[in-house]
């Protein structure tokens, strides 16, 4: 059994976890299309404005849960930081909606939200079902079919650094599709280049008054 002492910011215990469904494989996928699961924390040691930033969390944040194993007998030599603190896996899980024990539910997004009470919470997630997909695997192919036994820890990051997941879908998407912008503003769309590169200044003929951009070619430069 690991023992958790002090306190941190960012991280809670995790009292139980649980993993609530996995869905089936949509057509030419290998992985579950989605997998659900439960974490149940407890917000009773946390200071007030520790909890309150817990609250904050809502649907499509991601969260990342962590399973400890500390060393017995001290640390060897050259330890890496994952062996030293016990570090055995960790996983990412995006924020479904977060509820209290009276059922109360909280999604960030939703006018039917409710104020969350008390100190008990859980966190229902989104794992990633690629992820569950390799994890299920025998283990002589790599898997860890024990994987979503249990986790020690589940760790959020701060609103403003929290959002990588949101601009990795949209830039998928982006890549997917046919692009219906202009070829010139591509690049810094996808966070390539020079951004000066796109503005009108730096654009081949075209100009800052509208004598210049009546006599612009049809179409424009791009």
């Amino acid at each position: 059994e690991v023992v958790l002492r002090g306190w941190a910011r960012m991280a809670l215990p995790v009292a139980s976890f649980r993993v609530t469904r996995v869905g089936k494989a949509r057509l030419g996928e290998p992985h579950p299309a989605e997998v659900r699961a439960e974490a149940t924390v407890s917000l009773a040691s946390s200071r007030p404005d520790v909890a309150a930033e817990w609250d904050q969390l809502r649907a499509h944040d991601v969260v990342f849960l962590v399973a400890l194993d500390p060393p017995v007998g001290g640390v060897p030599p050259g330890a890496s930081f994952a062996e030293a603190h016990g570090v055995v896996r960790v996983r990412g899980a995006e924020v479904a909606q977060v509820a209290d024990a009276r059922g109360n539910t909280r999604t960030g997004e939703s006018e039917a939200d409710r104020a969350l009470e008390g100190a008990h919470r859980v966190l229902h997630l989104r794992l990633d079902g690629s992820q569950w997909a390799l994890d299920s695997r025998d283990p002589e192919d790599g898997g860890q079919p024990g994987a979503y036994e249990s986790f020690t820890l589940v760790l959020r990051r701060r609103p403003q650094e929290n959002n990588f997941k949101a601009v990795l879908a949209c830039l998928k998407g982006l890549l997917r599709e046919p692009l219906a912008v202009p070829g010139w503003l591509v690049d810094v769309l996808l966070g390539f280049g020079d951004p000066g590169a796109a503005s009108a200044d730096a654009l081949p003929g075209l100009g800052c008054d509208g004598k210049a951009a009546r006599a612009a070619p049809p179409g424009g430069p791009w």
